[in-house]
This record gives structure tokens, C-alpha cells and sequence, in this order.
């Protein structure tokens, strides 16, 4: 309706007011009555002694009969339009060829295969696969048209365990917001009887070993992470996190998740207190020492915080006494004021950042486009990725131990670009472009 309704309302604009009670005549004898007219009531305001007329302000209420019967004229004059442009149709097939293309997501990599999301021109929902080296042959590994008739069931891929055996993916039936987690086996080719029922979930990841999975399930009673181990019944499921910590109550609007490091030592909660967050609280457990209480990172503060541990230290990204965010080198035990400052607080907020092969990329959009520069893990500053034009770029994502990154960048000129980044050199290759 919103398009039928602004071309509609084009064509009133360039009838003009002093043309509305006369017919148009347009090309390929092309005959319109003249156009719904918009009653001027005038609205005095006055501005520190300015007065502004402004006659269409009832237009303003999308909800009103009025309006609603302006609108519903608008576009019966446009219909009418349409059904004599004998263009329409050869215009309606040129868009869709020009939208009708490939398309993929920044993969993940695991040992020398690179997993991610794509979607053939024709097809409606991405499926999972897989790509065996930098230059192998795409193979799809999970197809939601092979799942279930309802063109809308949808796949997501959650994580892949750190050999590339096992993926974790989720399904969803239409828009709904809950999903069930499966497990597939990349060797045989075949789902595992193992399958989280329908909920909704947050970062399901492998363990280190791939011989379990952590899970965070919420309900309206709140968030609570689990620990699945593969070929167990789901009733056995232990419980890890959840209900309350430190005394303080974790309730409905308190969302959490559980992320392995990329070292597999250990098991970082991340809490969003409330939605939208204002508060962001962070503990982890070290997966080496079985039985260990979860340790606090930052915990009652009222600000953000984001962690990622890197060649063993913890670095994390807030906008605690920086608005426009910052990145730390962090001490657990120890209040943020005197953390160490790795990347200081600028004019242009951060966008967006990561680790990735032992270096620092930051996101920060300035003058409408993005700027990604790259930094040392102490701080020194180490270039820039040059992205070409004005446009928009993704953080780069990877493990922080692996060489090679990857992102998508797009603008007005370029479609959206997967690029495989060698974070050794700073040169870049081409994954996947449409």
C-alpha cells in the first residue's frame, strides 16, 4: 500500500494544485480524471513571533477517516494509472531480474573448510554449506526446501565444532521467533537423533571437545544456560546458569547467553539487563578446573560491555565514561577506571569491532560511510582496511587464533562482497560476491 499510495501521490504532485480539476492526457493514450484533491485546512504555528501556515497537518494522523479515505483514493487513481501503462509489466520483470540474484553470509572457518549461509537466485531462504579450501566447490549441506513444504521454515547456521565434524543449526517455522536445535554430522551427511524442542534460544555453541553443546533457553520466567552432551536424553541436561547470581535476581527481561573461547578454556556469560540493555554484566568459568564457580568480569554497572579474550587477556569494548565506546585490556577483580586503555574513546562512536589473528579491527561510521581501522593488541595503531567508496562494511569476523577473516562490504556501486581477509599481509580475495 505505502507503494501504491507514494506514486499515487506523485502523480497528484505533478498534476500540480492549479491542475486538479483538470483531466490528463498522458503518452500512449494514457487518460486519467483529474486527482483526488487534498482539502487545505490551514494550522497557524508561531515560532518565537514567526507564524508557519501549514494547510495539509490532519494528513499527519496516518488513523483518522479522513486520511485513511485520502489514501484509499490516492490509490484507486494509481490502480487506474497502472492498469493503462503497458511499461508496467515489462518493468515489473527487469526489477525482478535485478533483485532476483545469489546471495551469502560471512562464513565460519574451521580447520581448512569455510561454512556459511547462501541462497541461489530463485530460491526464497538460505541453505547451509560448505567449502573445502579457499577455492573448493560450494556443497550444500543443508537444504529447508528438503525439511518441510512451508516455503517460510528457515535454517540458520549456530556453530560448527572446532574439527568441522558437527554443525549446530537451527529451524524456524514461518516468523515465528522460537526455533528447535539440531545437530548434523558433516562426514555422513546426516542429522543426529540429538534435537533441542522448540523454543527460543541464544548461541548454541560446541564445547571444546564437540562432545556436548551449551545453550541458553528463554521463557517469560527468564534465561537459563545448559550444557547438552551428545547422545544423552534432553531431561539429562545440567543446568549452569540461571534464576539468580550474587544475590540479585536474573528475571524475565535479563537475557544471557554462553560462549566457549576461542583457547577452549573458558565459558563467558554475557548478561543484556533488560531490553533494550543499559546494564551488560559479565562472568566466566574456566572450563579447565571441572566444578569451578563462575568468576566476574564486570558485574553492577550501569553501562555496556563486550568481552573477547585474546592470547590470554581479556579485551573488551564499552562505552562505560565513553559514549562513543572504547576498547580496554581487562583485570577481572578490578573496577574498569583503571583497566588498561587499548583503543581510546574518538569523535565517531564504534560501531563495531573484533580480534582476529592476534590484531584489533574497529568499525566506526564517519560522514556516512564506514571506516575499519586496525590496531595492535597493545594499542599501537597498524593501518586501515581501504574499502572502496562510500558504503558499508561488516566487522571482520573470525577466531582470534585464526590467520584469515572475513567481511561484507557493499555500496551504491558494489553489491554485497564477502572478502577473505590475510590478517598477516592486510591483502584481500574475494569469497563470494552475486
Amino acid at each position: 500500500m505505502q507503494r501504491t499510495f507514494g506514486l499515487g501521490l506523485a502523480l497528484w504532485l505533478t498534476a500540480g494544485a492549479g491542475a486538479a480539476a483538470q483531466a490528463i492526457h498522458g503518452r500512449e493514450s494514457i487518460t486519467l480524471p483529474p486527482p483526488p484533491a487534498a482539502e487545505a485546512i490551514p494550522v497557524a504555528d508561531d515560532y518565537f513571533g514567526t507564524k508557519i501556515l501549514d494547510s495539509y497537518r490532519w494528513l499527519e494522523d496516518g488513523k483518522s477517516a479522513e486520511t485513511r479515505a485520502f489514501i484509499d483514493a490516492q490509490n484507486a487513481y494509481t490502480a487506474r494509472y497502472l492498469k493503462q501503462a503497458r511499461i508496467r509489466p515489462q518493468a515489473a520483470d527487469d526489477l525482478e531480474e535485478l533483485e532476483n540474484v545469489s546471495a551469502a553470509k560471512t562464513p565460519l572457518q574451521r580447520a581448512n573448510s569455510y561454512f556459511f549461509l547462501k541462497r541461489l537466485a530463485g530460491e526464497q531462504q538460505f541453505s547451509i554449506y560448505v567449502r573445502h579450501g579457499g577455492t573448493g566447490k560450494d556443497e550444500r549441506l543443508i537444504d529447508p526446501a528438503q525439511l518441510s513444504r512451508d516455503p517460510n521454515t528457515s535454517v540458520s547456521l549456530e556453530d560448527v565444532s572446532r574439527d568441522g565434524k558437527l554443525i549446530a543449526y537451527s529451524v524456524q517455522q514461518g516468523g515465528a521467533d522460537e526455533t528447535s536445535i539440531h545437530i548434523f554430522n558433516v562426514k555422513t551427511g546426516k542429522t543426529l537423533e540429538d534435537e533441542l524442542p522448540t523454543a527460543r534460544y541464544f548461541d548454541v555453541n560446541f564445547s571444546p571437545d564437540g562432545a556436548a553443546i551449551y545453550y541458553s533457553r528463554n521463557n517469560q520466567q527468564g534465561t537459563l544456560l545448559y550444557l547438552h552432551t551428545l547422545g544423552t536424553r534432553n531431561s539429562g541436561d545440567k543446568l549452569l546458569f540461571g534464576r539468580e547470581f550474587r544475590g540479585e535476581r536474573l528475571g524475565g527481561d535479563d537475557l544471557f547467553s554462553g560462549v566457549v573461547t576461542d583457547d577452549g578454556r573458558f565459558l563467558v556469560v554475557t548478561i543484556w539487563r533488560g531490553v533494550p540493555a543499559r546494564r551488560v554484566d559479565i562472568v566466566f568459568r574456566d572450563l579447565t578446573k571441572p566444578g569451578s564457580f563462575f568468576e566476574v568480569l564486570v558485574w553492577g554497572l550501569d553501562s555496556r560491555f563486550e568481552a573477547i579474550r585474546a592470547q590470554g587477556a581479556w579485551y573488551v569494548k564499552t562505552d562505560y565514561q565513553a559514549p562513543n565506546g572504547r576498547i580496554l585490556r581487562a583485570d577481572p577483580g578490578i573496577m574498569p577506571d583503571v583497566w588498561k586503555v587499548i583503543v581510546p574513546e574518538g569523535k565517531d562512536a564504534i560501531d563495531d569491532w573484533s580480534i582476529v589473528g592476534g590484531k584489533v579491527y574497529v568499525n566506526r561510521l564517519k560522514d556516512a560511510k564506514t571506516e575499519m581501522a586496525v590496531y595492535t593488541l597493545d594499542g599501537k595503531p597498524a593501518g586501515k582496511i581501504d574499502l572502496d567508496g562510500i558504503g558499508s562494511s561488516s566487522a571482520v569476523v573470525g577466531r582470534t587464533t585464526d590467520r584469515y577473516g572475513f567481511f561484507s562490504y557493499e555500496s551504491f556501486l558494489m553489491p554485497p562482497t564477502i572478502y577473505r581477509l590475510d590478517t598477516a599481509t592486510g591483502k584481500r580475495d574475494v569469497f563470494f560476491q552475486p
